[in-house]
């Protein structure tokens, strides 16, 4: 094979045999150099080829051996072209008809040695030779590559048998005519492997013939041009998107001079505005922009032109053909320096549904900010981070700030100090606020006081918030409203200390005439039953005087139990109403309490006081601690089975403390209602504004404590 300036690239085994030469003689060397007395006809070959690629042209040339000798080759030399029919190199299939200027006849088998000498192995093109009858006589290795069969099984078949192909752009009918007729046919054909895909080839079939002009069989010469057809559909596909997707794009797209000269109207433009491309082509665009937005229009274009935009898109109004104005996005692109462009392309769509849900956006905006702000109870929405994003004028006027300044704050150093309903401050982490924030729930009916600025008393709020989350469960922003409830709070405390006040003087009536009725009870006890009993124990002592044997012992029984029972009567009388708590005080009526309940029973009591000081104690007080002491001795008596009772009475400048604590066997203070005993004692502590607090377990005993405050209502 022979390039186009006459060097040698590729030569097969049987030329180096012939002239007893290395392939790296050849290769890159001139073939005239070998070539005696051939310089002409090779050049005249090579011009031929490229003049004339599909008539084969055939000389005799004397080739130069290196021992001095010369054989005389005849040679049939082709073209090698590409798809667009241009000739790239030159093939020549040579034969020696004489050795050592011995004239050696062409034989018979001429035609087979040619056919031979063409299979070029290294070369990518499919070289296929066969008879005149389609018999395959030589098979090169990428016909082998590409068609997967060995040239030892395809030499001597019909190559029909072997290989299917479909003609492109052509019939096979009208493929195989033209060959016959003009001697040479060259197209794209089309292959199937057994695997389903397919190779492209550009075949080039052409006639061999011998000096006479006799054809002597068919050679056939592919190119693989698989993956410039791929590259080619792809293109194609690639168009047709591109086409398609721009020809269907919902952006219109116009291509303006620097004037605003319309040159290019996209098709989307007529969906859009109704136009045809040859109704708006040569008017300048701003005729269709309406005339209030017309000036912004200009001045953004003139920006682009310049390159110093200062917005990317703007919102105006277009006119239809139809004579309506179409509300559109309208965007520039300055593609002046493109040289394949070289105007101002201007992208625009409908945006009517968009302004029109704008619109109505924003008058719905309007309509709740309107709303919220004649509600007569606050309302503040905050981001996640504690920002205000909107807030009505209760909110405004509750924290005493204008909007801008409210605006600017944050949740968590708004300066505002809550507290909770027993007085004590509530941290921020347990604002509605902030837990509908952590835990994405809803917070209700919260009541907190707030504290703030330059005010002395505190503002009682029943607060809830809401938390607003997106479809994937994301926290946006909380709402947060509250009510201010210090008037009703002011009144319910009001209802409340009457209502207290109401019972207490019912409790103090209770007492009283618990008390009264003691008083009367042991007044008559003593001043009657004691009394009667002591004159009966007189008429049995003068009895006794006069009576012997069996009934003056019955008489001193008689005297002796009567006795008792004044003593019993006189102990109760004494309990019912101490007379030792005018007479000696509450100290001393606690300690003759004890030393009775020792002698009586088998208990262990102690009795501390000191830094109790009753002299400063109205007596009512002194009562009310009394009969507490009494009543609950009784109860740890009656139920406890306890062996020690410490009473301990103590005070300072603003209470005074009563604790009452045994050893007993304790019980579940939840488990057991309170009784009549429990319900005094709270009662009567209640009358001064005391409080009485149970501590009990079972097995652990019991203890009251009562706290009674000095000095207050």
């Amino acid at each position: 094979m022979i390039d186009l300036q006459g060097k040698f690239s590729y030569v097969n085994p049987a030329f180096q045999d012939q002239f007893n030469y290395l392939s790296s003689n050849f290769k890159g060397s001139y073939a005239n150099t070998l070539m005696m007395f051939g310089e002409n006809q090779v050049a005249t070959a090579l011009q031929h080829c490229i003049q004339h690629p599909y008539i084969p042209v055939t000389t005799q040339i004397n080739m130069q051996t290196p021992n001095g000798f010369y054989k005389t080759i005849q040679w049939e030399f082709s073209a090698i072209i590409d798809e667009n029919g241009k000739t790239t190199s030159v093939q020549g299939i040579g034969v020696n008809i004489a050795e050592n200027k011995k004239e050696i006849p062409v034989d018979q088998n001429l035609e087979e040695l040619r056919y031979q000498a063409a299979i070029l192995e290294n070369v990518s093109d499919i070289i296929i030779s066969c008879s005149l009858e389609h018999k395959i006589r030589s098979w090169n290795k990428a016909a082998e590559v590409l068609y997967n069969i060995k040239a030892s099984d395809a030499l001597g078949k019909r190559i029909t048998d072997l290989v299917t192909v479909d003609y492109l752009y052509t019939t096979r009918e009208e493929a195989h005519k033209e060959f016959y007729e003009t001697g040479i046919w060259r197209g794209e054909v089309c292959y199937q492997e057994p695997g389903g895909e397919k190779k492209y080839l550009f075949n080039r079939l052409s006639f061999v013939t011998n000096e006479s002009g006799e054809r002597m069989g068919i050679m056939v010469i592919g190119k693989d041009i698989t993956d410039q057809k791929k590259a080619e559909e792809n293109l194609k596909q690639s168009e047709l998107f591109y086409r398609n997707l721009f020809a269907d794009s919902l952006d219109a797209i116009l291509l303006l001079d620097e004037k605003g000269v319309l040159h290019f109207c996209s098709a989307s433009a007529n969906k859009i505005l109704g136009y045809e491309s040859e109704e708006v082509i040569g008017k300048n665009v701003f005729e269709f922009v309406h005339p209030d937005d017309r000036g912004s229009a200009m001045n953004a274009f003139k920006n682009e032109i310049t390159e110093t935009p200062e917005v990317k898109f703007l919102v105006i109004r277009l006119l239809k053909k139809s004579g309506e104005w179409l509300w559109c996005m309208v965007r520039a692109h300055n593609l002046l320096r493109n040289p394949h462009i070289g105007r101002i392309a201007i992208y625009f769509f409908d945006d009517s549904l968009r302004k029109q849900a704008e619109d109505a956006l924003r008058e719905s905006e309007q309509r709740f900010s309107r709303l919220i702000s004649e509600l007569k109870f606050g309302v503040v929405m905050r981001d996640p981070d504690g920002r205000p994003i909107l807030c009505n004028k209760t909110v405004l006027e509750f924290s005493d700030n204008t909007e801008e300044e409210f605006m600017r704050s944050n949740f968590h150093s708004n300066g505002i100090t809550f507290i909770g309903e027993d007085g004590e401050e509530v941290p921020l982490d347990e604002h509605p606020y902030i837990i509908a924030t952590k835990t994405k729930k809803p917070v209700r009916d919260v009541v907190l006081g707030t504290y703030r600025k330059n005010r002395k008393k505190p503002t009682w709020l029943l607060l809830s918030s809401d938390p607003v989350l997106n479809d994937e469960g994301d926290l946006l922003h909380v709402i947060t409203t509250f009510i201010d409830i210090t008037e009703r709070r002011e009144l319910e405390q009001s209802l409340t200390k009457e209502k207290i006040k109401k019972q207490k003087i019912i409790n103090k009536a209770t007492v009283e005439a618990q008390e009264k009725e003691r008083k009367q009870i042991g007044k008559e006890l003593h001043d009657n039953i004691g009394q009667q009993l002591t004159t009966t124990k007189l008429y049995l002592d003068i009895v006794k005087e006069n009576v012997e044997g069996a009934e003056h012992k019955l008489v001193l029984q008689a005297s002796k139990s009567i006795m008792d029972i004044i003593n019993e009567i006189r102990n109760l009388s004494r309990a019912l109403t101490p007379s030792a708590l005018n007479d000696l005080g509450l100290i001393e009526s606690v300690r003759d309490l004890c030393e009775s309940i020792k002698t009586t029973q088998a208990f262990a009591i102690r009795f501390y006081h000191k830094y109790f000081d009753e002299e400063t104690l109205d007596e009512s007080i002194k009562l009310m601690l009394f009969r507490i002491i009494q009543e609950q001795v009784n109860n740890i008596i009656k139920h406890a089975e306890a062996t020690a009772i410490l009473i301990r009475l103590q005070m300072d400048a603003e209470q005074l403390i009563l604790t009452i604590t045994d050893n007993g066997k304790g019980f579940n203070a939840s488990a057991i209602k309170k009784g009549l005993g429990i319900d005094n004692m709270v009662n009567r502590a209640d009358i001064f504004n005391g409080k009485l607090d149970l501590k009990t377990e079972p097995g652990k005993g019991c203890s009251i404590t009562v706290t009674i405050p000095i000095n207050k209502d």
